[in-house]
């Protein structure tokens, strides 16, 4: 194996790694003196005005040496190429990655092989291949803590932590960033610690703490204006920008996001410059702005597919289904929303997340079995200690006080062998522990699996009805075409509009499944705004008003004229009254009367920790319990009302109720479970007051101001 005479670390992380490469070159060679010139030249122009050229001339220089390198001193280059083409082109990166683990194989040599797991691992991340980015960086961990070198360790923690990011699991990315963290500190890295704040602005980001991510994030920028890392600063705008979106300040949001696109365009960062355009699509969309935001979309889908970049194809996607459902080219929305799904399912399946959570229990079984190996070592040092005490001893003393220290060893002996037994059996205990955690999330996977089978099969008998018809109507009019006489325009009418009525109740059937599929998983985007409860409520009365007189139903509401604000998000209310509207008109016999009711009303905060002493004021009358405004919206029928077993699982999907339509209408089980889902994720609550008989009264309660943690 080469020596390595280059270990020491500059300011930066590039012209660290830039060291690196140069430092497995044959020294005093014609090609490693132009090497390392060329890597010199590009740790400089880091922190100049010319980025661009100098990773342009720095990746064309690398790949002009390679081809005359085939020993052992093609690794360090291989090395350079992968973490230099991370970002620009992942897939090149991982090739590059791989050729030098083959190399440091062959050579058998261990210089630096952690990194190169690290740096594979995060090409596969930005092309959205968790399980392997998970697998080499897990390995890269393994092979830092063997060494023992920490500054190293902390990267490799550092980026464990982002993975679980990706994956949105707050919990566990906290636990390896909060060591990452400390390494950082203690062994005064600024960009280790720079990154670590970057990823703990996204943890609290996760955890709906958006006041603290920014706090985060401007920590973080400060130190990368002060590294001077152009490709860092851009990151972290786009991560405020995200921070300032989620906290409906859109034109802020979309300053930060413009910033950040420029940047990853002077550096020809592609992945980011998808990633940002989606980002931006997102806020267009927000303010309404269908144009811009399908544009940005369709420029970030053409990059991502260029690249095979999954991620960002998948949120390119959502954006283009959404503006072509407000365009109103509902089949083309349809269209976008099953790739979407498809590839959601791809990105984030049962056995990625299983991977993931193996690998973690693995890693903290392994550090359990290090600590054991570590105690079990002291017992032996100890022992060896008190034989040689007892040897110096005997020399030294009477056979009393030899006795005496004896006995007093014995009993520090046993008192550490019992330590030692009890934390055996807690790592023990905790093992198991970890054991009935993975075998529960099996569980969980095989009746995800066994409800996937069964929506399935529903989904098939329910679509056998109305495709049946439309085979039906369709052979009819085929029929009809043979015979010399033309068809009547009438029967034409009918059957057209037998096809289109059963074509419409298929779509919202799909549209309804999509839809429950995307709360359960956490993929539906809120966007909580303040607006005019009366216009919307009205709004959706005077479209359902047509499909009521069809049955003879008589629409009555009761909209104060004086405008009632409400906090949440406008389609998902929308989405949630026509859902209880259609139950109230499909569930009501012919002749009757649907009351839709809009008021204020107060709730008590139930969000509201209370202190003892706030308790005590409420009770000797010297304080009132904390209250606040809602909007309530009450939706009241006269069909048959349910009974007590039915409110036992109202909400619950595929619900089979007592109540039937009265006219033959669909129904798919899972309007009320999406009425819930949607309601509780905006801090409302829903509810049904019915008695057998007396018909129902569902009743919607949603905040009027933004709700905060007391």
């Amino acid at each position: 194996m080469l020596h390595h005479p280059f270990h020491a670390r500059y300011l930066s992380e590039e012209f660290s790694q830039t060291r690196a490469v140069a430092g497995f070159l044959p020294r005093y060679t014609p090609v490693a003196v132009v090497v390392v010139g060329l890597l010199c030249i590009h740790a400089l122009c880091i922190h100049s005005s010319a980025p661009l050229f100098a990773q342009t001339r720095l990746l064309d220089s690398l790949r002009a040496v390679l081809p005359q390198h085939t020993d052992s001193s093609r690794y360090r280059i291989l090395l350079a190429l992968c973490w230099e083409s991370r970002a620009v082109d992942p897939q090149a990166s991982i090739n590059y990655g791989e050729e030098a683990l083959h190399v440091a194989h062959k050579y058998d040599f261990n210089s630096d092989v952690s990194r190169t797991h690290r740096f594979v691992g995060v090409a596969y991340r930005n092309l959205g291949n968790y399980p392997k980015s998970t697998e080499h960086i897990f390995k890269a961990l393994e092979l830092d803590e063997k060494s023992g070198d920490e500054r190293e360790i902390g990267h490799s923690l550092n980026t464990i932590g982002r993975i679980f990011i990706s994956q949105q699991k707050a919990k566990e990315a906290s636990k390896y960033l909060e060591r990452a963290f400390q390494i950082a500190q203690k062994v005064k890295d600024e960009r280790l610690l720079a990154y670590c704040l970057l990823n703990m602005m996204q943890v609290r980001h996760l955890q709906g703490n958006y006041s603290e991510s920014l706090g985060y994030g401007l920590r973080a920028l400060k130190m990368w204006e002060k590294i001077g890392a152009k490709s860092n600063i851009a990151a972290t705008y786009l991560d405020l920008g995200l921070q300032f979106k989620e906290l409906a300040n859109y034109q802020t949001a979309l300053e930060y996001y413009s910033k950040a696109l420029a940047l990853f365009e002077e550096l020809h960062q592609e992945s980011d410059i998808s990633t940002t355009k989606n980002r931006i699509g997102v806020i267009y969309l927000a303010l309404g702005q269908i144009a811009p935001a399908r544009l940005n979309a369709e420029q970030a889908y053409n990059i991502a597919q260029s690249m095979q970049l999954r991620v960002q194809m998948k949120e390119s996607l959502w954006i283009l289904a959404e503006t072509s459902s407000r365009l109103g080219n509902f089949k083309q929305s349809l269209e976008y929303y099953r790739v979407f799904k498809n590839m959601s399912d791809s990105l984030f399946n049962e056995e990625s997340a299983k991977q993931s959570a193996l690998y973690n229990a693995q890693y903290e079984y392994g550090q359990r079995e290090q600590r054991i190996v570590s105690l079990e070592k002291d017992v032996r040092q100890q022992a060896f200690v008190r034989n040689a005490l007892i040897v110096i001893a005997a020399l030294l003393v009477i056979a009393l006080l030899l006795f005496g220290t004896r006995f007093r060893l014995k009993q520090r002996s046993e008192a550490m062998l019992a330590r030692r037994a009890e934390e055996l059996a807690e790592a023990n205990t905790k093992l198991r522990t970890a054991q009935l955690e993975i075998a529960e999330q099996n569980r969980r996977l095989r009746e995800m699996d066994k409800e996937k089978t069964e929506l399935l099969s529903l989904t098939a008998h329910d679509l056998q009805n109305p495709l049946s018809a439309i085979q039906g109507v369709a052979e009819a009019l085929h029929s009809e075409s043979h015979d010399d006489a033309v068809v009547p325009a009438a029967l034409v009418h009918t059957m057209s509009g037998v096809i289109l009525d059963t074509a419409k109740r298929m779509f919202e059937m799909i549209v309804k499944i999509i839809s429950a599929d995307a709360l359960e998983s956490g993929k539906f985007s809120f966007d909580s705004t303040t607006f005019q409860a009366n216009f919307i409520v009205t709004s959706v009365v005077d479209r359902f008003e047509q499909v009521a007189l069809q049955k003879d139903i008589r629409i009555k509401t009761e909209v104060p004229s004086a405008p009632i604000l409400v906090f949440a998000d406008q389609i998902a209310t929308i989405e949630i009254i026509e859902n209880l509207l259609s139950n109230a008109i499909k569930y009501s016999p012919k002749g009757k009367q649907v009351l839709v009711r809009l008021s204020e009303s107060e709730v008590l905060r139930t969000n509201h920790i209370w202190t003892r002493e706030e308790w005590e004021k409420v009770q000797n009358g010297t304080a009132e319990f904390a209250m606040e405004a809602c909007v309530r919206i009450e939706i009241k029928d006269e069909g048959p009302g349910l009974t007590e077993e039915d409110k036992t699982h109202l909400f619950t999907k595929f619900a089979k109720l007592s109540a039937q339509p009265t006219n033959g209408e669909h129904s798919t089980g899972l309007g009320l479970a999406i009425v819930k889902h949607l309601t509780g994720a905006m801090n409302g609550r829903v509810w049904c007051e019915s008695e057998r008989g007396q018909g129902a009264n569902f009743i919607l309660e949603l905040p009027q101001t933004a709700q905060k943690k007391g």
